[in-house]
C-alpha cells in the first residue's frame, strides 16, 4: 500500500491559523455572552415571555430557590389596561410594538407592567403556541416542549431574543431538573384572578396582586428584607402605588408610599449606604432603566431605600 503522502508544510500552518481563529472568535463570543448575561452566576428569579406574530403569549418564570418553574398562558382576547397605550387585547401586543420595530421587547415591558413582575426576558417565536389539553400531565410536557424548542431556537440564531446563547443554555439545563407548575386559564377563573362579562374577558388587580405575590415572590431579594419607600414626582395618580406593588411583589418592604411636592421627569434611587445595599440598587437600576443610584439620607422616610418616581416610569405600565 502505497504510503500516505506527507502534508506540505505551508498546509499545516494554513491549518493552523484558522484553528487559531475559530477559537478567538468563539473566546469572543463566550465573553461577550458572559458579560450580557442576564441569567448565568445569578441567584434571583428570572421569568422571561414566549411570544409571536400569532399574538399568543406565555410567561415563564423559574425560580432557583425552589427549583420551580411556573407557566401562565395568557388569552388572546383578554383585555388589560396600560397606562401608556390604553386598553387592548393582549394578543395584540406583539403587533403593536412592531409599529416601532420592538414587537419582543414592547410585549415584555407590557406584561410586566400590568403584572408588576421583573420579566427579563423575551423569545420571538413564528409558530403558534401548543394548545391545551385535557390531560394535565399531557398540557405540562407539551410546554416544557415548547419551552425547550423555543430556548434551542434561540442558541441557533432562528429566534430573535434579548437572552445571551449562555442564557438559553442556562435556562435549558434547569428545564428538567426544576418542578414545573403551569398555571391554566380555568385555575385562573376559579381564583378570581380573571373575570368575563359581557363576553369580555379582564384580569382583577387585587386578585392578580394576590396571584402574584404568593407564586411569583423572589425570595433572594426578599430574604434581605430592605426597606423601601416610594415618593410619587411624576404628577400622575396612582403611578407611585404601581411602582409600590411591583417593589413588593419583587421582595421589598414597602415601608411608605407619598406624593411629592414638585414634579420631575425622570425617576431615581436613593439609598442610606451605596457600597451596603449595591446588590440590590444595581439591580433595581438594570430593570427599570434607572440612573445610578445616589446615596443620602434616608432616614426621614425611615427606609433604607427610597424610590423617587419620575414621568418617565409611565412607559413601565
Amino acid at each position: 500500500m502505497e504510503a500516505r503522502k506527507a502534508e506540505k508544510p505551508e498546509y499545516r500552518g494554513l491549518k493552523l491559523v484558522v484553528w487559531a481563529v475559530l477559537i478567538l472568535v468563539a473566546l469572543g463570543w463566550g465573553v461577550k455572552d458572559y458579560r450580557t448575561s442576564q441569567v448565568f452566576g445569578t441567584d434571583k428569579r428570572y421569568s422571561l415571555i414566549i411570544t409571536g406574530e400569532s399574538g399568543e403569549t406565555t410567561l415563564v418564570s423559574f425560580d432557583p430557590t425552589e427549583k420551580r418553574i411556573l407557566s401562565l398562558s395568557y388569552p388572546s382576547e383578554l383585555l388589560v389596561k396600560s397606562r401608556s397605550v390604553g386598553e387592548y387585547q393582549l394578543g395584540s401586543l406583539y403587533k403593536l410594538g412592531e409599529y416601532e420595530r420592538e414587537g419582543g421587547e414592547f410585549a415584555r415591558r407590557k406584561i410586566q407592567g400590568f403584572m408588576r413582575i421583573p420579566v427579563q426576558g423575551y423569545v420571538i417565536t413564528q409558530k403558534s403556541k401548543v394548545k391545551s389539553q385535557n390531560s394535565e400531565v399531557k398540557s405540562q410536557s407539551l410546554s416544557r416542549s415548547l419551552l425547550t424548542k423555543s430556548l434551542w431556537g434561540r442558541v441557533g440564531g432562528r429566534n430573535k431574543s434579548n437572552l445571551s446563547r449562555l442564557d438559553a443554555l442556562t435556562l435549558l439545563s434547569r428545564i428538567n431538573i426544576y418542578t414545573w407548575k403551569e398555571a391554566t386559564q380555568d385555575e385562573l377563573i376559579r381564583a378570581g384572578v380573571l373575570t368575563q362579562t359581557d363576553g369580555i374577558m379582564r384580569f382583577h388587580p387585587e386578585r392578580l396582586q394576590e396571584y402574584v405575590g404568593s407564586r411569583l415572590f423572589d425570595w433572594q431579594v426578599g430574604v434581605a428584607g430592605l426597606t423601601v419607600a416610594v415618593v410619587n414626582n411624576s404628577g400622575i395618580d396612582g403611578l407611585g402605588g404601581d411602582i409600590a406593588d411591583f417593589l413588593t411583589n419583587l421582595g421589598f418592604d414597602v415601608v411608605a408610599v407619598r406624593s411629592g411636592t414638585e414634579q420631575k421627569e425622570v425617576s431615581r434611587v436613593v439609598t442610606s449606604d451605596s457600597k451596603k445595599y449595591r446588590r440590590e440598587v444595581d439591580y433595581l437600576q438594570n430593570l427599570f432603566g434607572w440612573p445610578e443610584a445616589e446615596e443620602a439620607d434616608t432616614q426621614d422616610y425611615r427606609a433604607e431605600i427610597v424610590v423617587y418616581v419620575g414621568v418617565d416610569a409611565v412607559k413601565l405600565f
